[in-house]
């Protein structure tokens, strides 16, 4: 999501307070799964995208949720194993956290990213031949950010660990063509994420 306005942040860190305050069994699955539902119903603006995903994630705890509350009521439910459940409430919990994170960036976080997407366009626009220094520069960028997304920063070192490794192999005198090719291909991510 672009552009998220302040009432639309609101809600996204009161589902992420939703989430931590399951993790530290300070509320039920049952109460968590509503908070969720609630706030993102509560929300002015949101990607169909993101949404199919968060829905995703809240789909997986309401269907471990209805099954324990089957069980509890006497009735027949379909058979999930305790190790299986907290499994798949802890994968959902994660991917429901890295969701939000992503949104959360603060203004800092995105200076950085843009600063990084800056860095590499002025290599592609010959305005720098500092290949060694950019490489080196893009990492202490991520590393100012303190971006607590995981999945968000494996990515990100997807991308910048081939620029690395030419950095360490060439240093400035790298072939510029496979230079070229693996920066527009870390521009292009930072630019989808950010």
């Amino acid at each position: 999501m672009k552009n998220i306005n302040e009432y639309d942040k609101r809600q996204l860190k009161l589902m992420y307070e939703s989430l931590i305050s399951f993790e530290k069994s300070h509320i039920e699955l049952n109460s968590l799964v509503g908070n969720l539902e609630f706030l993102l119903s509560a929300m002015e603006s949101v990607e169909a995208d993101w949404e199919e995903k968060f829905l995703r994630e809240v789909t997986t705890l309401e269907t471990i949720n209805a099954i324990k509350i089957i069980k509890e009521s006497g009735e027949e439910a379909p058979e999930i194993n305790n190790n299986k459940s907290k499994k798949l409430i802890n994968n959902s919990l994660t991917n429901l956290k890295n969701l939000i994170e992503k949104e959360l960036m603060n203004e800092h976080q995105r200076q950085l990213w843009q600063n990084m997407i800056d860095l590499i366009e002025s290599y592609l626009k010959n305005e720098s031949q500092d290949f060694y220094g950019i490489v080196g520069k893009l990492e202490e960028s991520l590393d100012a950010s303190e971006i607590k997304d995981t999945i968000l920063i494996n990515q990100w070192y997807d991308f910048w660990t081939p620029l690395e490794t030419l950095r360490v192999m060439e240093g400035n005198q790298v072939n510029r063509v496979k230079a070229i090719k693996k920066l527009i291909a870390m521009k292009e991510f930072l630019i989808e994420h950010r």
